[in-house]
């Protein structure tokens, strides 16, 4: 592995095969791994001229290149997160959220399948990870509530840990919940692993920044009611919510 400052070329040369997209190499940019949200991404496979002029770019890049030892990564993954700037940046360049609302619209006027059931989802994430719900592609909770495929979940981020007491984000669940706690000791702790064992994977549909997100006094809720963990709302309920999202 190498390192070259300020490239920014997504290239793939492999012997007489090239291609040349816009998809880093993550996660979200090579499809998403299953129940993440995958960037929309445009490729274009080269000829076998250009795959030859591609070969003798990379290879200079290479050349000029400096090499990375499996030291260096281990010292780049030990690195504390970046943290969130403070100050005018709050205010002045504010994420107005990725996703937006529009899929959430179309959503409150369809007719919806009568077998899909809706949740109010509580999370107690650190505040500083703004939008950590459309990244991650799962919620995990303490118990199995019977959240099915299909079903809608609205994502409550609660006042523990600077949280704003507001819903945020509407998510689609992929599937079932399932007890994962080996997985939660890899993704996030053990104590995360011990008391929310039970992982449901979502795929996010709407979103607004946190402190844009709307509170459960609108529908005559407060942050009490989920303190044993999600609970099934009305569709009237979840209608409310997803109205005041949007506007």
């Amino acid at each position: 592995m190498r390192s070259l400052q300020g490239l920014h070329a997504k290239v793939s040369v492999v012997d007489r095969w090239g291609l040349v997209g816009s998809g880093n190499l993550t996660d979200s940019g090579l499809g998403g791994k299953v129940g993440r949200r995958a960037n929309i991404e445009l490729g274009v496979v080269l000829s076998r001229s250009q795959v030859s002029e591609a070969a003798t770019l990379v290879d200079h890049w290479w050349r000029s290149a400096e090499e990375k030892t499996a030291l260096d990564i281990a010292k780049y993954e030990a690195l504390p997160p970046y943290p969130q700037p403070k100050g005018d940046l709050d205010e002045k360049g504010r994420s107005i959220g990725v996703l937006g609302t529009g899929r959430l619209r179309e959503i409150v006027e369809e007719d919806p399948p009568p077998e899909r059931s809706y949740w109010l989802d509580p999370n107690y994430h650190d505040y500083s990870e703004e939008g950590w719900w459309r990244d991650r592609g799962w919620v995990s909770d303490r118990r199995d509530v019977g959240i099915r495929k299909g079903d809608l979940v609205v994502i409550y981020l609660a006042a523990r840990n600077g949280g704003p007491a507001k819903c945020a984000a509407v998510g689609r669940a992929l599937g079932p919940a399932e007890k994962r706690p080996d997985f939660l000791r890899k993704e996030r702790d053990a104590e995360a692993a011990e008391r929310w064992p039970w992982v449901t994977e979502i795929e996010v549909i709407g979103d607004v920044p946190a402190d844009d997100g709307v509170g459960l006094d609108v529908i005559g809720k407060t942050g009490q009611s989920l303190q044993g963990g999600p609970i099934a709302i009305s569709r009237g309920d979840f209608e409310t919510l997803a109205q005041a999202l949007i506007e």
